[in-house]
């Protein structure tokens, strides 16, 4: 089931992408890559379980992730096994992969469907996996963003682009200059880039074919199914689901 429209093949799109690759430095060195696609460690798998956060809503396999933490010396071992043989075969398995789509309510009338918020319940499987791969991930972030993207990059400070507008303003009063402002904000971020694009994206920034791979593999396998009446109804479509890969993914795109 297609949910969407893509916007892929709008007129114009390949020339604005054959532009934005035109400017596009190399940024990922083959050290970089290697440290990105070397074995999982069994240190690695026991520091995704213990980050992961607490009191989140388990997929319909009833597992939290607090069962993880609580029997991390016992678990490890056996999830370090079954990620490294996923990555050798290069595909996810499917029932990791599935999500279950509900609604939470917000503020409001909850007879207006503006008031529920649609959210993705993951496994708890798929959220370490993923959470180790984001942390391997996040080391090389900094040096892939541009410095001035001050949002969500660890080590700044989304703060530090309105001190940078206030001093603009300062100086250009003080100096008697003009002064344009410029703000944009992308419409549904998250929900906007297409997967082809995203990898598109990794591949021009020289993120090696292999750390691709495996990236891809948690996305073209996963599936979803929307909860009505308590029952899940399957989709066949791979919707966006927004887990600590994807984040790092879509930040260094935009």
């Amino acid at each position: 089931m297609h949910l969407y429209t893509s916007k892929a093949s709008a007129p114009g799109t390949s020339k604005a992408w054959e532009a934005c690759w035109a400017n596009t430095p190399i940024r990922v060195s083959n050290e970089r890559n290697k440290e990105l696609t070397k074995e999982l460690t069994l240190k690695e798998i026991r520091d995704a379980i213990s980050a992961m956060p607490k009191g989140k809503a388990p997929r319909c396999d009833g597992i939290p992730t607090e069962f993880f933490q609580e029997f991390i010396d016992e678990i490890s071992p056996t999830l370090l096994q079954v990620f490294s043989a996923m990555f050798r075969k290069g595909e996810t398995s499917e029932q990791i992969n599935k999500g279950l789509i509900t609604l939470i309510p917000k503020s409001g009338d909850h007879a207006k469907l503006g008031n529920l918020r649609p959210i993705t319940l993951l496994g708890s499987l798929y959220k370490i996996l993923a959470k180790t791969l984001a942390r391997r991930l996040q080391v090389f972030v900094p040096n892939v963003i541009r410095p001035g993207q001050t949002g969500f990059v660890e080590g700044r400070n989304i703060l530090d682009n309105i001190f940078l507008a206030q001093e603009a303003q300062d100086w250009a009063k003080e100096s008697n200059q003009d002064l344009v402002l410029l703000l944009l904000d992308f419409e549904k971020a998250f929900d906007m880039i297409e997967w082809s694009f995203l990898f598109e994206a990794l591949a021009k920034l020289d993120f090696c074919p292999q750390w691709i791979w495996w990236v891809s593999s948690l996305y073209e396998s996963a599936t979803s199914a929307v909860r009505i009446y308590c029952t899940p109804s399957p989709l066949r479509y791979a919707l966006t689901i927004k887990d600590p890969v994807e984040v790092e993914l879509l930040h260094s795109v935009v």
